[in-house]
């Protein structure tokens, strides 16, 4: 039996054709459940956008076991969008695969998330499968590898790993999380790192972005948990382009070589690959020195147009 995949959509039909038609060249997507979350509008204005993505949706039924569709009247957000589809999901299932409508899975996907949740299922250590990792140096022995890092670009967990974090009032709260946090606890999620890719989400939601990953990620790092990542990605996001509410547009740093293979040699020593968070710590660190380096030199030609034009 297939865990169900839950798929989470808004007004992006064109994304979401893409990532149902790669989720579709899945083996086992003919045997899944696939059980689909359409925001609502924010203005009747994009009503026409969301009623194709229900139409786009409707189209791939014969891919997969079942389908189906909740579709909200209002506009959730992405945040509650999630946390309530991941939650209803939960009470049903012992265990969910999700994606979002920009996420294109190469086709092993399914094959890797399956095994991955059967084997881990009763191993109390492991919360989360990542199915992401970012396009680091892939010469590493390992084809898998736990770390403490949550991705949310493709993703598994389980029931009760879930529930600990839904049913726990303050775990969302970025006060609260702040509160709890000290300094050595905020260093190591963001990895060592002189900067914060991570703990600066916390602050971000104080100030009224809404956002869900990061109070997942925290939950899981306080509860000492690992995640299942695979050395080479089984995802890509195709909604970097400015379409998303979260991503920013024409970032080609996260793009990867999808792993279409996959082996099932998955780890039984579950220790966090001090390897790997080396070389994801260098990445962070390449991409920030090249952002401000592509600051500096905008800034740059602006000075040149400002003073010599």
């Amino acid at each position: 039996m297939f865990s169900p995949i839950i798929f989470f959509a808004y007004k992006r039909p064109f994304h979401t054709f893409h990532s149902l038609s790669a989720l579709s060249q899945n083996i086992e997507a003919k045997e899944s459940d696939l059980i689909a979350y359409i925001d609502g509008p924010v203005t009747v204005k994009e009503l026409h956008l969301i009623d194709n993505v229900e139409n786009i949706i409707n189209s791939f039924s014969p891919n997969f076991k079942s389908l189906k569709i909740c579709r909200s009247d209002i506009n959730k957000g992405l945040a509650k969008n999630i946390r309530d589809g991941v939650t209803e999901s939960l009470k049903k299932y012992e265990n969910i695969i999700t994606l979002e409508d920009d996420i294109c899975v190469s086709t092993s996907f399914l094959k890797y998330m399956n095994e991955a949740l059967k084997k881990y299922q009763n191993n109390k250590e492991v919360w989360h499968i990542n199915a992401f990792n970012l396009p680091i140096d892939s010469n590493i022995n390992e084809e898998y590898v736990f770390l403490r890092i949550m991705f949310c670009w493709g993703w598994a967990t389980w029931r009760d790993r879930w529930f600990s974090f839904i049913e726990d009032n303050l775990a969302q709260d970025p006060y609260h999380i702040s509160y709890i946090f000290n300094k050595e606890m905020r260093r190591d999620l963001d990895l060592g790192l002189r900067f914060s890719p991570f703990w600066s989400q916390i602050e971000q939601n104080k100030k009224n972005k809404s956002t869900w990953a990061i109070f997942w990620y925290c939950h899981i790092f306080r509860n000492k948990g690992l995640c299942l990542t695979p050395s080479i990605s089984f995802v890509n996001n195709i909604g970097i382009d400015g379409s998303g509410i979260n991503c920013g547009s024409n970032n080609q740093s996260f793009h990867n070589k999808l792993n279409n293979k996959f082996n099932s040699n998955l780890p039984n020593c579950i220790n966090e690959n001090k390897k790997t968070i080396s070389k994801i710590k260098a990445f962070y660190l390449k991409n920030k020195i090249n952002f401000f380096r592509k600051i500096f030199i905008k800034l740059k030609k602006v000075a040149y147009l400002i003073f010599f034009n």
